[in-house]
């Protein structure tokens, strides 16, 4: 019999749902079973959703609206929740956050800045801020001027090794760096002087790191392009994320890594194309290139998540598609719709 999966589904509703997977038994004729197990009404668009590091138990969601907040969840064995706390992200349009053992940062976009928080495990609860916001500026509108007016912090990663973040600057075209202050190690400063200026335009969205190389998605060109951070950082490399012209509206999206580090996936938003939304594969530094994709069918492709044995992906549309589940084989880099179910405006995923 084979096991059963819970996901979590953030949205641009108020809604997190629970999902329950069950793939289909290898030595059978049944299919896959995706469905709904339960829901969670938490506030407006809980559109990023992480789980800590080591409760698992734990999930913080973003809440991304004009208030700013993040919310605390606790979810039970069966992956229904229930609402522990909340707290101001410090600005407009929470987006994103990184989850460290007690503490969180937060990016929200359209208020330029990030805060740190700190919250306690037992019990569960977000307290305020010891400290004011962080607030990026720019000298000048980029060459998008509709989506560049000022800065659009996005993302928060953390990089363990070098116990370091990075956050992808939409607005600025710049990837902003946070290092622990040498008076405060508890807290994060900005270093100014290791910031990374890429493409004019290209609109840093999301980035992971591998083998101290850094893989940047440039949502505004559809594009992913690397450095390397040795030293001093330096472009390696740069590629589109589509293998057919971009449509006026072409958007990257999401950039995630298979559990065996061999292949690194990139979402696409808003093609014209009628097999929708195509899922970038890419295999990484030595031999950086684009290898295959996966149409999707969905519209306005913004989240995915692999299972966290590496065995299935789940994707879903904003506009339409729902959400798949795919087998995944590593071996080819490809993947296989095994599951669907209708969600209203999914955005991101967690397997729990």
């Amino acid at each position: 019999m084979s096991p059963t999966y819970r996901i979590l589904v953030g949205s641009y509703t108020r809604i997190i749902t629970t999902l329950s997977f069950t793939p289909s038994s290898k030595d059978s004729s049944s299919t896959a079973i995706l469905e709904v197990s339960s829901s969670l009404d938490i506030g407006d668009n809980p559109s990023w959703i992480s789980q800590h590091p080591s409760h698992p138990n734990l999930i913080f969601a973003t809440l991304e609206n004009p208030k700013g907040q993040v919310a605390l969840v606790k979810v039970d064995d069966t992956g229904k929740g229930h609402v522990e706390g909340y707290a101001d992200s410090g600005g407009d349009g929470a987006v994103h956050l990184w989850i460290g053992e007690q503490e969180l940062v937060v990016a929200n976009y359209f208020g330029s800045t990030i805060l740190q928080i700190p919250f306690t495990l037992n019990p569960p609860r977000l307290a305020q801020s010891p400290y004011p916001p962080i607030q990026f500026q720019i000298a000048k509108p980029g060459p998008n001027k509709e989506r560049q007016d000022k800065s659009h912090p996005h993302q928060i990663y953390y990089e363990k090794s070098r116990d370091e973040i990075f956050v992808p600057d939409l607005g600025a075209d710049k990837i902003r760096r946070l290092v622990r202050s040498s008076d405060d190690k508890t807290r994060w400063v900005v270093n100014e002087n290791e910031s990374i200026d890429v493409k004019s335009g290209s609109g840093p969205r999301h980035v992971l790191i591998k083998d101290n190389i850094l893989y940047i998605v440039a949502e505004l060109t559809s594009e992913l392009i690397t450095y390397s951070l040795d030293s001093s950082p330096k472009h390696l490399k740069t590629l589109s994320t589509l293998s057919t012209p971009p449509s006026k509206d072409a958007l990257a999206s999401e950039i995630i890594i298979s559990t065996s580090g061999y292949h690194i996936l990139v979402a696409n938003r808003n093609s014209d194309d009628p097999r929708g939304d195509p899922i970038a594969v890419f295999t990484p530094h030595p031999k950086f290139e684009r290898v295959g994709e996966i149409w999707t069918g969905l519209k306005h492709g913004r989240g995915m998540q692999f299972s966290k044995n590496g065995k299935y992906l789940i994707a879903g549309g904003v506009n339409g598609g729902g959400v798949k589940v795919y087998e995944w084989t590593d071996s080819t880099g490809s993947a296989k719709e095994i599951a669907k179910l209708d969600v209203e405006k999914p955005t991101d995923f967690v397997w729990v």
